[in-house]
């Protein structure tokens, strides 16, 4: 299905058709109307991409050349394969060679002429209704991953190019980030640091950490908050864990919180089984995305008090 089918109108349609086209489709088919209906996402999704680039003179003019193109590819590849259609390649095929070339050749031209005007004009969209067609897109199970980062760099490109949509979309992604953190400890977690025995004498320390929270990838977010919330308390006793066998004197360093931070993230991502480097299918916040534990937020300085060792 081509954008003239998309909008439902012929290729010689003029402009007011064409709007009045897409405001009627978009009114039938806009997502909001039909939550949940992947068929009717993706339907507008091709509605808004049609009158996105039919809207524009120029663009139009280079999509027509596409679909001509593409017309001139099928009626060469019908005279190959019947050759008494069309002109005898046996009995002159430089001539014939050098027909093809001579049309390939003007569309080449026509190619650049108006890639040039579109590039000197410009494009006319509707950023909005792009961007909501974007994200569905996102929620569409028919996706596949190379449609998916297409998609994404499509809404970097339109939030680069409108400061207003750019200011929203923070937002967003403000509310998105909160929807997938976690508060990982009900109460201040105090772990014994470091080792203090008679055979092998060391630096200890008491370590007072008040808050953490997780922040989890964009992809499968929910299930996974809700296995943390199941294994809170496993998870909090390993980190206990892994936290007492550290050396106290990388907390009392400058970068100590940041150490801290590796710690937990390493911890929790080892008792969940996940890595949160592998990529995985791209979201609407994230191309690719990404599934485990990727941040931990320290909300207050952690406390380190001193604690005598033992000597020999």
């Amino acid at each position: 299905m081509n954008h003239y089918d998309a909008l439902e109108v012929s290729p010689n349609a003029s402009p007011e058709v064409i709007r009045a086209a897409y405001k009627s489709l978009i009114q039938r088919f806009h997502p909001d109307k039909n939550p949940g209906d992947e068929a009717v996402a993706a339907r507008a999704a091709a509605i808004v991409q049609a009158y996105r680039i039919l809207s524009d003179a120029g663009e139009r003019a280079e999509y027509n050349l596409s679909l001509q193109c593409a017309a001139l590819q099928g009626a060469l590849v019908d005279q190959a394969a019947w050759p008494g259609a069309g002109f005898d390649r046996a009995r002159d095929p430089p001539r014939d060679r050098l027909r093809i070339g001579f049309w390939l050749l003007l569309l080449l031209i026509a190619a650049g002429v108006i890639w040039a005007v579109v590039s000197i004009t410009g494009k006319k969209i509707e950023p909005r209704a792009e961007l909501v067609s974007i994200r569905h897109g996102f929620a569409s199970t028919t996706a596949t991953e190379a449609q998916k980062r297409q998609l994404y760099a499509r809404k970097l490109a339109l939030l680069e190019q409108h400061p207003d949509l750019l200011r929203s979309a923070s937002a967003d992604r403000s509310e998105d980030m909160a929807a997938r953190s976690f508060a990982l400890l009900e109460n201040p977690l105090v772990v014994r640091v470091g080792s203090e025995t008679p055979d092998a004498p060391g630096p200890v320390a008491e370590l007072t950490v008040q808050g953490i929270s997780l922040l989890v990838g964009s992809f499968d977010s929910q299930d996974l908050l809700a296995h943390i919330a199941r294994h809170r308390e496993r998870l909090i006793q390993e980190l206990a864990a892994r936290l007492a066998k550290e050396n106290p004197d990388r907390f009392a360093r400058p970068d100590g919180e940041a150490h801290l931070k590796r710690v937990v993230l390493d911890s929790v991502s080892a008792s969940l089984g996940t890595d949160p480097d592998q990529e995985y299918p791209s979201t609407y916040f994230e191309s690719p995305g990404r599934h485990g534990v990727v941040d931990a937020l320290l909300p207050e300085h952690f406390r380190l008090v001193q604690l005598s060792s033992l000597r020999r």
